[in-house]
């Protein structure tokens, strides 16, 4: 996921089946350099077959100290790991955007994209900020993404460069 210096909040959701009452439940966010930002700790009140969680922080729009670059979140239930993410907070402005244009086509797809460009790691994300599994072959000019099995609807699409510049752009899927 990425977020930009804009966003006034971040949100970390999991779930899972069956947990007990009692629990205790962790949630740890960390900066880029690997330090603590912040704790969350919840107990369960009861069993609960079918469960999710979530926890945020205030983003950097509202947080102006916030480090840019890759956050990660850990979450444990009863000292045990869990689940983890990793998220970059970035700049991206109009200036950026025009900087760091790419070419796609076709946008509106359906099957597949070409993307113009030099990129190392591409991501798609839908409008719920989840990672969709991709095939990307980075070996042809220009860069092929498969598409083939996704939903019709508007997904992100993070590039980032040899460089660790990240350009995000809106692809629509038909």
């Amino acid at each position: 996921s990425f977020f930009t210096t804009r966003d006034s909040f971040i949100t970390y959701w999991v779930h899972g089946l069956s947990i007990g009452g009692g629990n205790a439940l962790r949630t740890e966010w960390y900066q880029p350099s690997g330090a603590l930002w912040s704790t969350h700790l919840d107990t369960l009140d009861q069993n609960i077959r079918y469960w999710y969680y979530y926890n945020h922080v205030n983003g950097p729009a509202v947080q102006a100290n916030m480090p840019l670059g890759t956050w990660k979140v850990r979450f444990f239930v009863q000292n045990q790991p869990f689940d983890s993410l990793t998220f970059v907070i970035g700049v991206l402005g109009v200036q950026t955007q025009r900087e760091k244009h790419v070419a796609i086509t076709p946008n509106p797809a359906r099957d597949y994209i070409l993307v113009s460009g030099d990129y190392k790691d591409i991501k798609l994300f839908d409008a719920l900020g989840r990672e969709q599994k991709l095939n990307v072959n980075y070996f042809t000019n220009p860069i092929r993404i498969d598409l083939n099995g996704l939903p019709s609807g508007a997904y992100n699409l993070q590039l980032k460069d040899a460089q660790g510049q990240v350009a995000v752009e809106k692809v629509i899927v038909e």
